[in-house]
């Protein structure tokens, strides 16, 4: 937890001071939605997605599941109803309390560099229904919380504190990685 609290006192030190985007307009609730099926199928995710249950599945973690197609297949699916549960938390927590979940990506032509630190303050931020930037209090009880749901339909060895802590922290590098690799379109 002191972690967190490292990295996220610095990041909102500079989302005072830095306008991301120069003209804001606030999210609708159509844009809402969009953001929400958008994200849950977007080419990157997906790809995660298969790349953690390919993972899983070639160190049998968990052993319940298998090493077989069905393991793939079972972890796959653990993911990607993970993910839509969290999208869908996001975007409804957002939607009470006027945050935005989208994320506007660096102009063409900026570097990895820049990518990378505009990538990590976005994980942590999102803009408020004023058009402030602030916590991404939405994704802070998104993460976590469909971790935990998860719980239910996971095998044993799966659950509990610890493997929830991992799960969440797993979820927040997701969304990181995410945001590293959109790009605007040019």
């Amino acid at each position: 937890m002191k972690y967190l609290v490292w990295v996220l006192f610095p990041l909102l030190g500079v989302a005072q001071q830095n306008n991301f985007t120069d003209s804001y307009s606030a999210i609708t609730p159509a844009e809402r939605v969009r953001w929400m099926i958008d994200t849950t199928v977007d080419p990157a995710d997906l790809l995660g997605h298969a790349f953690s249950a390919g993972f899983g599945t070639w160190t049998d973690s968990p052993k319940e599941l298998g090493t077989h197609w069905t393991g793939f297949e079972k972890r796959y699916i653990n993911n990607m109803a993970t993910s839509v549960l969290g999208n869908s938390i996001e975007a409804g927590v957002g939607a009470i309390w006027g945050g935005d979940p989208r994320y506007f990506p660096a102009e063409p032509g900026t570097s990895l560099k820049s990518r990378f630190i505009r990538a990590a303050k976005w994980t942590v931020l999102a803009r408020q229904a004023n058009g402030e930037v602030g916590p991404a209090y939405a994704r802070f009880i998104a993460i976590p919380a469909s971790n935990a749901i998860s719980d239910a339909w996971r095998p044993a060895s799966e659950t509990g504190g610890g493997h929830l802590l991992e799960r969440t922290a797993t979820g927040f590098g997701a969304q990181f990685l995410r945001l590293v690799l959109l790009r605007k379109r040019e």
